[in-house]
């Protein structure tokens, strides 16, 4: 006899028939069979074994359909080859159109796209579902008057008539299980004398009908459950009409096998809802009643928010603040979003915030689990070559066996050198310490380091290469597994197993055991749907990744106590007391339906017509969202809230759903959140901090009062974090510690000073924490300057000053550009396998160096002083010691460095020195600078010349530094071009090439610099009346620089020794700063804004200096 149970949500369908199945199992054992969809099994079997205890509930089977027929059919000996599963269908519906390919137009780019040939199996398992078989499709195309729709038809025939064939060869069908069980059971008669359940199933297929007709002949009774209201005109498209058609269904099948069908049990008992605004929601959504409540219904909240991030905040905020307030426990609440995957990562970082455990109710996609990420660089690598982006991800899955420190160094040299595929193959040359710098026996041996990582790469994928090339299926799969066995995979993935449980990420370490057996499954499933066939390493790639997207993991709750989290149409939430409808948007919850992408709606119904029983799309799935979103809207008994943004992640505009507008037009009186206050995200201690962090900057009351909360309860780390956020101090506040970890004798290069000065955080990271950004081997501005230093260093000491005027311009060109090719070949590794952009620019460096090596020969041609040194070191073994300066606590600054150049003049009484630094830069020296701390490197180099220099240079008298300009002039005047050789060219290139910097007040200096004293050369000139003008300074004004100087050093050793390293740079200094992103400081953070004085100005300065010094 057939039974139809029916009623609306909640009315007790499922207890009523797991109440007569716990009768029968009682009296008699295994006689109740309840038949579930396969998601529903879990809750059903936690069910029944509440009902019937552990003695008795092995006298009721659950199962689904397709349980059953797995059960059935290996019991019986009907399936005797493996069962092809989602993965082995899409490569073999891959292959059956890589096959037809030439007689394929529509279809024919589908092969390699995971959605398109899920798409194309959709269809297929629909038409075995319905009863579809190849030869109608083929029929009906004759009969159509579209071509193109014809042609879909066709092509889609002769795809499935291929598929089929491959799929026999080694697999059977799950599709086609029902068809089977159907004839078996007609055999077998498995549910003779059994009372049989079927329910919560919305629908079945037209096989499912076909295992049902077999029931309805066996069994003693059949009970199936409807979530439907019948007293009702389910017209359509109203909200169940779905459910009325398969009930006309399965009567008319009764009636055909003459099957008794009992009188209809309507039941109306009402769910258990606290309050009566969600009863009379159940009532009425979703109907044409147009029915309003106009009693208090605040049980029913609204809350829209501007984004979904926003969204996701204000619903965790709100589980944390009902779960402290009203008695609930994380478990009575469900959060129901339409696609899950969409708001994965948003609630998972808010429910962190707010601690909140919860559970996904979701299958996962295992392409980024490390495993999986693995194998898909290994083949990528084998199809493209050694891409090192490829294999520097390979690499950082761990599980090849390289250290983080390995990979960090082989990162890190190809990077520098821009590594290309081809270059993997062969032995590694140039200097991973970059460009220019010297290989000594420790860059070698760390040469040796890389190149012997490198072969371990390299070595095992070749030969893994040679196995595979042109060779069939099996094989490549054989050894691609043999590979990862041989490297060790599962041995280090279990090794990342215990890592992860190590660090409390239970979850995940689970999850890597699941994936290693799906991988077997997957070699598995490419080993026998492939076979002997022979196929490209490419190919073979691409069926890879067509089974990796269709491979995914379900989660296992591990809580009893978590908010359950799940999409609407397949979350299992048990009478929830709080739901959370999230992204009410419009045509995302209820979902826009859709008549598929194969066919159109039209061509829906255009087989629907002429007798092909498939499931009309449009229609179909209009009601089913409804019924989805009205299934997902009625689960609460307490409390319902539904939310959504405004805002898309594209910033473009969403409305609310229609959902919501029937809910507010059905209550007026619901809970209409506009404003969602900072104070209710004040929820954990997490989420406090964070709401304090934002209204502290504002000085709200708020924000002061949260001070007060952690002030009060031992919040002296948050209170830290936060002090240090608002200041950026990032100090070590352990003096002792600070000391020792800068040093209490310092021995720093003079270039420091200055970099403590433009930030002391900055300078911390990066000769504190040696947080050095990595280098790139290109031929950037600092190297374009040490190669233009190079060539003047080297053609001024092959070319005495004497013999500076006697050469040529050829003459000129010829030795520069040996030079520089000497040097690119000692230093660069020559020219071989260098990008066309760098010989473009050594072209243009040669032209450079030209034109400051002219320059230099026209000033030594009025110049006196003559070149003494280049790279002069400042160190212990140098020619000049460094330069020290006591500190307070007993401790000493030694300041080292490298001077371009020193030249000196030397008169009967005095040699007089000057110091001259490559700039190829555009900085000018500004005097002012040197009080906030800047520009003082050239100054501590004279300095330490004038101090210790003595016994070298004999008689040492500061005579200036000047800053030589190295570069290629640039003259902007409209008539003049670069190239041009006319005289206002020629004097303009000579003004922007002239030395500036800072010259000593003594006309004899001044004219043995420059005889004409006209500027050309230095930033000093002679007026009318004979009066020198421009930078010059006195040499008492230089003793009092010298005093600044050292009280500058003096005062950066004592902040660094204290701890202080503030994030407080200059004006500007963040723009080009390597560390931006550690401090995090905006915009509107407090800088330090520089006061330079003019030259004259900080000369007054200096002689107020002298004059105080004097008093004293």
């Amino acid at each position: 006899m057939l039974n139809i149970i029916t009623g609306r949500t909640g009315s007790g369908k499922t207890r009523f028939i797991r109440s007569l199945a716990c009768e029968i199992a009682q009296v008699q054992s295994e006689k109740a069979i309840i038949i579930v969809p396969e998601q529903f099994s879990f809750e059903t079997e936690k069910g029944m074994l509440q009902l019937l205890g552990n003695e008795k509930i092995n006298n009721v089977e659950i199962l689904s359909f397709s349980r059953i027929a797995e059960r059935l059919l290996s019991q019986y000996g009907k399936i005797d080859k493996k069962i092809a599963d989602d993965g082995v269908r899409a490569v073999l519906m891959s292959r059956a159109i890589e096959t037809l390919e030439d007689k394929l137009t529509v279809f024919n780019r589908y092969k390699r796209f995971p959605q398109l040939l899920n798409d194309i199996l959709g269809f297929h398992r629909e038409m075995k579902k319905c009863g579809v078989t190849n030869e109608s499709l083929e029929e009906f195309s004759t009969k159509v008057k579209k071509a193109s729709f014809a042609s879909k038809l066709t092509e889609l025939s002769l795809i499935f008539t291929c598929y089929d064939a491959l799929l026999s060869q080694s697999f059977t069908d799950s599709n086609i299980h029902l068809d089977l069980l159907y004839d078996l059971l007609s055999e077998v008669g498995y549910f003779k004398g059994k009372t049989v359940f079927l329910d919560a199933f919305s629908g079945f297929s037209g096989q499912e009908y076909k295992i049902i007709e077999q029931i309805l002949r066996q069994a003693d009774d059949v009970y199936v459950t409807f979530c439907c209201d019948t007293s009702k005109n389910n017209g359509r498209y109203e909200l169940f009409y779905n459910a009325d058609v398969e009930i006309r269904k399965l009567k008319g099948i009764a009636n055909k096998l003459s099957v008794k069908i009992a009188p209809e049990k309507v039941l109306h008992s009402k769910k258990e809802f606290k309050k009566d605004e969600l009863n009379f929601l159940e009532e009425n959504i979703f109907s044409s009643g147009n029915k309003i409540y106009n009693e208090d219904a605040s049980a029913i909240i609204i809350i829209p928010c501007r984004t979904k991030t926003e969204e996701c905040q204000v619903v965790a905020s709100e589980i944390k603040r009902i779960v402290r307030t009203e008695n609930l426990r994380y478990r009575d609440i469900a959060v129901i979003v339409r696609n899950e995957e969409s708001y994965r990562k948003d609630l998972a970082s808010a429910f962190r915030k707010y601690d909140i455990d919860c559970f996904h109710d979701n299958r996962q996609p295992i392409d980024t689990q490390p495993l999986v990420v693995f194998v898909k660089c290994l083949l990528d690598i084998l199809v493209k070559g050694f891409e090192t982006e490829t294999v520097l991800r390979f690499l950082k899955t761990q599980l090849y066996g390289f250290t983080v420190e390995e990979i960090a160094l082989l990162e890190d040299y190809c990077l520098m050198w821009k590594v290309r595929p081809s270059s993997w193959k062969n032995k590694w040359t140039e200097n991973p310490r970059g460009f220019g710098e010297e290989l000594d026996l420790q860059a070698q041996e760390t040469l040796d380091k890389i190149n012997g990582l490198r072969e371990r790469i390299v070595g095992p994928v070749l030969s893994l290469k040679n196995k595979i090339k042109n060779t069939d299926g099996e094989t490549v799969s054989r050894e691609l597994f043999a590979f990862l066995r041989n490297a060790q995979i599962d041995e280090n993935l279990k090794v990342f197993t215990t890592f992860l449980k190590d660090n409390g990420e239970t979850d995940l370490a689970i999850e890597q055991g699941r994936i290693w057996k799906l991988l077997t499954e997957i070699f598995d499933g490419l080993y026998f749907s492939l076979g002997k066939s022979t196929i490209s390493i490419e190919r073979y790639s691409e069926l890879f990744t067509i089974l990796i997207a269709s491979k995914d993991i379900g989660v296992i709750p591990n809580g009893i106590d978590e908010v359950i989290v799940g999409s609407a149409d397949r979350i299992r939430a048990s009478a929830p007391k709080v739901v959370f409808l999230m992204g009410v948007n419009t045509g995302v919850f209820p979902g826009e339906s859709s008549s598929g992408v194969l066919f159109n709606d039209i061509e829906r119904c255009e087989l629907i017509k002429n007798g092909l029983p498939i499931i009309s799309n449009l229609e179909y799935n209009s009601v089913s969202e409804s019924f989805i979103a009205y299934h997902a809207a009625t689960l609460a008994t307490d409390k319902l809230y539904f939310t959504y943004p405004a805002l898309g992640s594209d910033s473009s505009s969403l409305t609310p759903s229609e959902m919501v507008s029937e809910v507010v037009k059905m209550f007026p009186k619901c809970n209409i959140r506009t404003e969602n206050a900072k104070i209710d995200r004040v929820e954990s201690r997490n989420s406090a901090f964070s709401v304090m962090a934002g209204e502290t900057v504002n000085g709200s009351v708020l924000g002061e009062t949260l001070k007060q909360y952690f002030n009060e309860n031992n919040g002296e780390n948050e209170l830290s974090k936060l002090q240090k956020a608002e200041k950026r101090e990032f100090n070590i506040t352990d003096k002792d510690l600070a000391t020792e970890f800068f040093g209490k004798n310092m021995y720093i290069s003079a270039s420091r000073v200055e970099k403590f000065y433009k930030c002391p955080f900055s300078y911390f990271c990066e000769y504190g924490l040696k947080a050095v950004p990595r280098k790139e081997a290109e031929v950037d501005a600092a190297l374009s300057g040490t190669l233009v230093h190079h060539v003047l260093e080297i053609f001024l000491s092959r070319n005495p000053k004497s013999e500076l005027n006697v050469l040529t311009e050829k003459g000129i060109r010829i030795q520069i550009s040996k030079i520089i090719d000497d040097y690119i070949a000692e230093n660069m590794g020559g020219y071989e396998n260098k990008a066309p952009s760098f010989i473009r620019t050594v072209s243009l460096l040669k032209e450079t160096a030209y034109k400051v090596v002219k320059q230099l020969v026209s000033e030594f041609s009025q110049c006196k002083f003559t070149p003494a040194d280049f790279e002069l070191k400042i160190n212990n073994d140098g020619k000049i010691p460094p330069y020290e300066i006591e500190l307070q606590n007993g401790g000493t600054v030694r300041i080292v460095g490298s001077i371009d150049r020193v030249d000196t003049y030397e008169t009967k009484d005095n040699t007089f020195v000057r110091v001259i630094d490559y700039k190829t830069g555009g900085k000018e020296f500004k005097l002012g600078e040197v009080f906030s701390g800047l520009n003082m490197q050239m100054l501590i180099y004279l300095f330490a010349i004038w101090q210790n220099g003595g016994e070298y240079y004999k008689n040492v008298t500061p005579a200036g530094i000047l800053y030589f300009q190295a570069k290629n002039p640039r003259v902007t005047s409209n008539k003049i071009t670069r190239d041009s050789d006319t005289t206002e060219s020629k004097t303009a290139s000579m003004q922007e090439l002239r030395m500036h910097g800072m010259v000593l007040n003594n006309i004899d200096v001044v004219t043995a610099m420059e005889n004409s004293c006209e500027g050309l050369f230095i930033p000093v000139s002679l007026d009318k009346n004979g009066t020198l003008k421009g930078n010059i300074i006195s040499l008492d004004s230089l003793c009092a620089l010298k005093d600044r100087v050292n009280k500058s050093i003096r005062n950066m050793a004592d902040e660094l020794q204290n701890g202080h390293i503030s994030a407080f740079p200059v004006d500007g200094g963040c723009k080009w700063c390597n560390y931006k992103d550690i401090c995090k400081r905006e915009e509107s953070d407090p800088v330090k804004e520089l006061k330079v004085p003019s030259f004259d100005d900080a000369i007054s300065m200096l002689r107020s200096d002298e004059d105080g010094k004097k008093l004293d």
